[in-house]
């Protein structure tokens, strides 16, 4: 269980689904969010009939999605390759399709 102080309480934003919806600007339906709550990948918080997601969850799951830039042009270090066998694999999965 997280313990919470009260300068982290003060800090925290509860926004309603329409809200959220904009704070994330529009990236999302507003079904995508609702199912996200309802699946419980996104905390809520019910107030009465209302659903509330905390704005710090909303960052947290902004964060985890980010995909970094990639690197200068010049800097850029090759893949690596796949291992005659995993090509091997990937073919015949291929085939069997």
């Amino acid at each position: 269980m997280t313990v919470i102080n009260s300068t982290t309480r003060a800090q925290r934003k509860l926004l309603r689904i329409p809200e959220a919806l904009e704070y994330l600007g529009g990236c999302i339906a507003e079904k995508t969010l609702r199912d996200w709550i309802w699946r419980r990948r996104l905390p809520a918080v019910r107030l009465g009939r209302v659903i509330c997601v905390d704005q710090f969850e909303l960052d947290r799951i902004i964060e985890a999605g980010t995909i970094p830039a990639a690197p200068e042009a010049g800097s850029l270090t090759p893949r690596p390759r796949k291992s005659p066998r995993m090509r091997r694999v990937t073919t015949e999965v291929q085939r069997n399709a």
